[in-house]
């Protein structure tokens, strides 16, 4: 919860930002001054998924005039803990505007970690109630095969593909309830209600954190997974977008999520650009200095130069896997159609 006293320790290390250890999670009370001045920041984050372009939006975006971009694509700053003013100040080192709090610039970040982690929801509404929040969604199994293949050319996983994805279906079917107890307990804060920071909600810090050791197998400073270890690979929970959308929305507006078929992004760039811009509150005429030169990456979907492995699966671990996410499939062809940017 939200400690009522600062807290007996900082955490200042811009190496490592998610390097802070402690029971508490929230908001220390030395970042408000600096999370105020905040209030009114334009942000726009691409928050997921991984394997579905951001990398590409993200180079694309950052070329845009009026956008500033991080240094790096990926901050994994609300990843977080507990915001501190120290942590907050080594983020916003990332921007070249991040210091001047009244600059019309949107800050802009890619880090597809955050799509799957509940708490990053929670503390990047904490810190940015204005920012814009970008999704790119693949295919469930094509995102999945690529994740893995992407690990496999790394050396980083040696089990063939059916044998990844059979070691994953007995999480999934665990985790719906875990992850529907997350959005369902949220506490975000109604329109001219208390600042989204003052949050106090013991019961959704334990069913997010429930959901994130059980089912992500990922835990901010204690991983219930060692890092290299097999089944933390989560190829096909990343892809549960339906799922962590909702947990997203939990947090933000409708108005201020943003749900993009990944496959237009390379089909036509320039419309997904231009869409985004509107979505963003910038002239879609900014966008044609971004588009005037090229972009790596532009012709494939992750790294160009590598040779793919092709998806290849028995009919039968198909039909499982294709029946498992089948209603995942539904809910994220209605969040297409209602949050795609090319609508309005």
């Amino acid at each position: 919860r939200i400690s009522a006293q600062p807290l007996p320790w900082k955490c200042c290390d811009k190496r490592k930002l998610t390097r802070c250890t402690s029971v508490e999670r929230g908001v220390d009370p030395d970042a408000l001054p600096a999370i105020a001045s905040l209030a009114q920041r334009q942000a726009l984050l691409i928050v997921g998924e991984q394997k579905a372009g951001t990398t590409f939006l993200f180079e694309l975006l950052a070329k845009v005039p009026g956008i500033d971009a991080s240094k790096n694509k990926e901050t994994n700053y609300f990843r977080t803990p507990t915001i501190t003013a120290c942590n907050l100040a080594a983020y916003l080192a990332h921007f070249r505007t991040g210091a001047n709090a009244s600059s019309p610039d949107m800050l802009l970040e890619a880090s597809p970690e955050y799509l799957m982690l509940p708490l990053a929801a929670r503390q990047a509404v904490a810190t940015l109630p204005r920012a814009r929040i970008v999704v790119l969604a693949r295919d469930p199994v094509e995102r999945a095969h690529a994740a893995w293949d992407q690990q496999r050319r790394e050396s980083r996983d040696r089990r063939p593909f059916f044998k990844a994805m059979r070691e994953e279906i007995t999480a999934w079917r665990d985790c719906d309830a875990k992850a529907a107890a997350v959005a369902s307990a949220s506490g975000r804060p109604e329109a001219g209600g208390d600042a989204p920071w003052r949050f106090d909600g013991a019961r959704w810090f334990k069913s997010a954190i429930d959901y994130e050791t059980a089912c992500a197998r990922y835990f901010y400073f204690a991983p219930s997974c060692p890092k290299d270890h097999l089944g933390c690979k989560l190829y096909l929970h990343k892809a549960r977008v339906a799922t962590h959308v909702d947990q997203w929305l939990a947090w933000y507006p409708q108005d201020q999520v943003a749900v993009i078929n990944a496959s237009h992004l390379y089909e036509n760039p320039g419309r997904v650009l231009r869409d985004v811009a509107t979505f963003a509150g910038l002239a879609p005429s900014a966008v044609d200095k971004a588009l005037a030169s090229p972009v790596k990456g532009k012709a494939c979907w992750h790294a160009c130069r590598f040779k793919k492995r092709p998806l290849e699966m028995a009919p039968a671990l198909r039909g499982e896997i294709e029946a498992l996410i089948a209603p995942e499939r539904a809910r994220m062809a209605t969040f297409l159609e209602a949050l795609d940017p090319a609508r309005v």
